[in-house]
């Protein structure tokens, strides 16, 4: 249903005018504070209730306003006076209706401005797209987003190993199998005993023959402990025999040869491991870039097949999206063009299919024949208001408003 004559008599800054709409696109023109906002605000006021009215909507100086349009099959008439304002709806029986319960019937709970879906927020934006298309997203935009985090996990991982690498030689005739310096150790132990031994043994052996030199001085008194401590003697050179003093040093230069060794094959371990912790990671965060891939294949898939109102609208991860960018981001021509297709939509079929634009001047002439086609096709009745310096301006298909007024 769309208004097919619309009468208003001081409201606002309009005195008095009537249209009779040609066509689904209805341009209201003229200079600034002339009543083309006016014309506008007052299908707001028959249609979507007094929360919308202000305190006194009559023109300055006028006790009475009134506001009639007739959509074919009923009639709206919104009167206005020092008291308040009264709704009157019948059908084309005459018959009077249930008001604006039978209004908000018809409006299907929508707003008839046609910005009213940008004001919304884009989470909100998002959520009425999706239900209007049926194709969510949400939920492999959110595995998009948990794959995407893991992989930067991976990725982070990655550049950490091939750092390491970068910073690790392998030397490839040492492998990287340490050598055991346990057995070398036993046996230095074991020649530092024997070392420690004869050491022993010799100094006891000098301080022998330090003492028979002491004896022999005093022979006459000491015979006997000469023989005594001879015969000492010969038992500690029983025990020596066989035994020599071993050098330490080739033992120590050994050890300390196998942990230079050993440090090249720790090295080389550490490689080892390094490289193949790498080979893992590379693996898994190619497969984490496959299965993103994939999911972004299968988003796109779903919102090709998607029916959306019109060509450009796609979603992001929390919000709705026009040739690629967010919906707040497009001009104000294209989001005027967004709203009207989407809101379109929105209103039942059979219900009131109107909608309002205020700010038309943002809209070239390209631009506005694409919302005249969008308007037919939809069936939508698109009351735009557009600023003109004169009658003579523009396509001569607008309804030019001077002074509260429609000048012909």
């Amino acid at each position: 249903m769309k208004v097919l004559n619309l009468i208003i008599e001081s409201v606002k800054r309009v005195k008095h005018v009537v249209i009779t709409p040609k066509g689904w696109m209805v341009k209201i023109a003229g200079k600034n504070k002339q009543g083309k906002t006016s014309i506008l605000d007052s299908l707001m006021f028959i249609l979507e209730g007094e929360k919308n009215i202000p305190d006194d909507p009559r023109h300055a100086g006028d006790k009475k306003g009134r506001i009639d349009a007739d959509f074919g099959g009923f009639r709206i008439t919104r009167t206005f006076s020092e008291k308040g304002s009264i709704l009157t709806v019948t059908d084309h029986n005459g018959e009077v209706q249930k008001g604006q319960a039978f209004l908000n019937n018809l409006l299907g709970n929508n707003a008839t401005d046609a910005m009213s879906f940008q004001t919304k927020t884009p989470a909100k934006q998002r959520e009425i797209l999706v239900k209007l298309t049926g194709a969510d997203t949400a939920a492999i935009e959110k595995e998009i987003d948990t794959v995407f985090a893991d992989r930067t996990k991976v990725n982070n991982e990655v550049e950490r190993l091939q750092a390491v690498l970068r910073s690790t030689k392998y030397v490839f005739e040492k492998g990287d199998d340490e050598i055991p310096v346990k057995d070398l150790i036993e046996k230095l132990n074991e020649i530092k005993k024997g070392n420690e031994k004869i050491t022993k043994a010799s100094n006891k052996k000098v301080a022998l023959l330090d003492d028979i030199e002491k004896i022999k001085k005093q022979i006459e008194r000491f015979a006997a402990s000469i023989v005594e401590k001879q015969e000492e003697i010969q038992a500690v050179e029983m025990d020596l025999i066989g035994e020599e003093i071993m050098p330490e040093m080739p033992i120590l230069q050994q050890i300390t040869s196998v942990e230079s060794d050993n440090a090249v094959r720790r090295e080389n371990k550490k490689y080892t491991q390094t490289r193949d912790a790498l080979r893992i990671q590379e693996k898994n965060q190619e497969e984490k870039t496959e299965k993103l891939e994939k999911l972004r294949f299968d988003k796109i898939a779903i919102i090709a097949a998607a029916k959306f109102p019109i060509p450009g609208l796609s979603f992001g991860a929390d919000s709705v999206l026009f040739n690629g960018h967010p919906l707040q981001n497009a001009s104000g021509a294209e989001q005027i063009m967004v709203g009207i297709a989407i809101l379109s939509k929105i209103i039942p079929a059979d219900g009131i299919r109107i909608l309002r634009c205020n700010n038309g001047s943002l809209i070239d002439d390209d631009n506005m024949r694409e919302i005249e086609k969008l308007a037919e096709r939809e069936q939508v009745q698109v009351w735009i208001e557009i600023v003109l310096n004169s009658s003579t301006d523009g396509d001569g298909t607008a309804i030019f408003i001077e002074d509260g007024q429609v000048k012909k």
